[in-house]
């Protein structure tokens, strides 16, 4: 999922610049199952905005802001009816969120609330999976690095834990002989010697290079279908909007 954290009350406050009366939305997805959206963010975000002195007159969680019939949906049956009494939209989702609601032009300003961090595992809290222990292969984050190595590094991506950027080996200046730390910060182990001994495939990746380097690299395409009718979207942005979002709040059982 898209890890998302919420920005300081004092960046939303400036990005809220002279506005006093405020409509929210609250991805119930990815923002959801990150502790920040949904029900429970929405409730918890407006709470903040009534102690700063804003007044909330929408509050709204939505199935995916990432949707762009579920945002188009959200827009035309929250926003516009009220737009003369709204200064502000703000948005607990990621980019994508942001993105789609300046997309349906809302008619006033788009406040982003939290910050897209990476992506990452869908993983409980607690203890549940915690016998596992892989800390670097489920909380090491993902950053789009846009030729994913993981095949061959046992899960851990290096493009996030290498402060080098090195993906297809060690860098330049791998460790001493018996050492296991990293050159570039010799706080921290160096990956590509846990990736070795987690038993990655370390010749595999010289051969991978080769095939990303390639002018010629072409990906698979994606699958073809016709555009969706119109009443297909509409209808996917009336459920996304309304009638599925009680049934997001049971992600919190696998958090």
């Amino acid at each position: 999922m898209v890890l998302t954290k919420y920005k300081s009350p004092e960046e939303i406050k400036h990005s809220l610049g002279d506005a006093k009366t405020i409509a929210v939305f609250s991805c119930a997805g990815c923002a959801n199952m990150n502790m920040i959206g949904g029900r429970r963010g929405l409730k918890f975000l407006n709470e903040h905005l009534e102690k700063w002195g804003y007044e909330v007159v929408v509050a709204r969680a939505l199935i995916g802001c990432c949707s762009a019939p579920v945002m188009e949906h959200g827009v035309n049956a929250y926003i516009k009816p009220k737009n003369s009494r709204i200064d502000a939209l703000i948005q607990i989702s990621c980019v994508a969120g942001m993105k789609n609601a300046n997309y349906f032009n809302p008619g006033l300003r788009v406040v982003q609330a939290a910050d897209p961090v990476g992506v990452e595992a869908l993983l409980p809290h607690g203890e549940y999976y915690s016998d596992h222990g892989d800390n670097l292969v489920a909380y090491g984050l993902c950053y789009n690095c846009e030729h994913c190595v993981l095949s061959f590094t046992t899960g851990i991506c290096p493009y996030a834990e290498c402060p080098s950027k090195s993906l297809y080996g060690f860098c330049d200046h791998p460790p001493k002989a018996g050492s296991r730390k990293c050159t570039r910060d010799p706080g921290r182990e160096c990956v590509w010697k846990v990736i070795e001994e987690r038993g990655g495939d370390l010749e595999g990746l010289k051969e991978l290079k080769f095939i990303h380097d390639d002018d010629g690299y072409e990906r698979i395409p994606l699958i073809s279908r016709e555009p969706s009718a119109d009443f297909k979207l509409k209808t996917v942005g009336f459920l996304g909007a309304r009638a599925v979002v009680p049934f997001a709040e049971t992600v919190h059982f696998i958090r």
